[in-house]
């Protein structure tokens, strides 16, 4: 009988908490479901207005990833709230899980930050050809991690993006048009009114050297018995390359037709006769 009356009583006392229990619980699932579609409308909202505004796909990306994780955060907080967990507590065990992932992808963390300041700055864009430090060629493909280069001989080189957004960025395509210096090297003892008129013909031909831009050619310096001339003229940025290889044969031929001579380096070596000792 005392046993009845115990557990009697133990059900009077926790039932009415079991309930509470349930039905707290009961609205923090309502709160979810809810929450979860507000969230998918929210993103969808925000997807849309980013969309409209042109930016990029990678950007667009990133903030749809850090608001969705944001909303999804305090949708948990405010169930796990409604089930009676305090919320210092809530935000105590997000915060500490929150360090413990960031430390561990601390390296990941920087190269998406700084993916997301490529994106953002756009310093340069696919197809552009850039110079990093050591490493040069076309950028393949731009990624939230890494970005790509493909080199003039077709290796790959694979950057960090962490690593690419503290670099000092080169791009030497993202203009029209780029200018193309050459040096050429005469005999000091040549005419150089003469040089610089064989080789004004001869730009001047060139269909590919922009003639609404300066074409210039000048002293660069005196060395040993040479005048070291400089060109200075424009071309379309795609036809750089094509125009200075072009050009590098050229020089050496129309100079060679009209009696110029270029200049190299000389070494001279005198041989002494060995003088019989008596």
């Amino acid at each position: 009988m005392e046993y009845i009356d115990a557990l009697k009583a133990w059900s009077e006392e926790q039932v009415p908490q079991l309930m509470t229990f349930l039905m707290s619980l009961f609205i923090a699932l309502v709160i979810l479901l809810l929450g979860h579609r507000i969230i998918k409308l929210l993103l969808k909202y925000v997807r849309k207005s980013m969309e409209r505004s042109r930016m990029d796909e990678g950007v667009v990306k990133f903030l749809l990833s850090v608001l969705k994780a944001v909303c999804y955060v305090f949708l948990y907080i405010m169930a796990a709230m409604r089930i009676g967990l305090e919320a210092s507590t809530v935000i105590a065990v997000v915060g500490s899980v929150g360090l413990a992932i960031g430390l561990s992808l601390q390296g990941s963390l920087s190269n998406f930050a700084g993916g997301v300041l490529l994106m953002t700055a756009k310093p340069f864009v696919l197809g552009d050809y850039i110079a990093v430090d050591d490493k040069e060629g076309t950028v393949k493909n731009i990624d939230i991690i890494y970005t790509t280069l493909l080199t003039a001989d077709n290796r790959k080189i694979v950057l960090p993006n962490g690593k690419l957004a503290n670099s000092d960025i080169i791009n030497l395509t993202s203009e029209p048009i780029r200018r193309l210096d050459l040096t050429v090297p005469v005999d000091g003892r040549e005419n150089i009114q003469k040089v610089r008129e064989v080789l004004g013909c001869l730009l001047q031909k060139n269909e590919m050297i922009r003639k609404d831009q300066p074409l210039d050619i000048l002293i660069q310096s005196y060395e040993n018995n040479s005048v070291i001339l400089e060109i200075r003229i424009w071309a379309e940025t795609d036809q750089y390359w094509n125009l200075r290889v072009q050009l590098m044969d050229e020089i050496r031929e129309v100079l060679a037709e009209n009696g110029i001579s270029l200049s190299y380096d000389r070494m001279q070596i005198e041989i002494i006769p060995a003088q019989d000792s008596k």
